[in-house]
């Protein structure tokens, strides 16, 4: 701080982790467990995983959107999702939309270009990750299973 405009605290179901988007006269800041990250033109809340050990947010710079998953970023991209997280933060993703369509990209590997996808759904474990996906107008959507091999935290 001092900041001019701060969001709601956000944090892990444990309470291990946490964090808050914050405006100072330079730009937006994302506060994570105290360490600043920024600034950028936007920031949006931070995301945690249950257990508090990944955690992620989503900003905007003056050539497209990012995703910064454990400080480290991803982009740009014309659009792009909040990264989601398995409850062990073994698994972590988001959609994103580049010139050719959207994308998912999970534990840094990218599947597509489709036409829509969903929003990702994790296993319990972390070992799977489930999507909508289509790549036809009209959208005819099928689900999608992958299978998650490495944790990139």
């Amino acid at each position: 701080g001092p900041f001019e405009v701060i969001g709601s605290p956000e944090g892990s179901s444990n309470g291990s982790a946490w964090g808050f988007e914050a405006k100072k006269s330079d730009g937006w800041y994302v506060i994570i467990n105290g360490k600043k990250w920024g600034p950028y033109e936007l920031a949006w809340w931070p995301e945690f995983s249950s257990d508090g050990s990944a955690w992620g947010f989503k900003a905007w710079k003056s050539d497209g959107e990012y995703v910064i998953i454990n400080g480290k970023e991803w982009g740009p991209y014309e659009d792009a999702g909040g990264p989601s997280f398995s409850s062990d933060g073994s698994a972590w993703g988001f959609e994103a939309e580049k010139s050719d369509g959207w994308y998912v990209i999970i534990n840094g590997k990218e599947w597509g270009p489709y036409e829509k996808v969903s929003s990702l759904y994790y296993t319990k474990d972390g070992s799977f990750v489930f999507y909508a996906a289509t790549m036809t107008k009209p959208s005819y959507y099928r689900i999608k299973r992958v299978r998650v091999s490495l944790s990139h935290k």
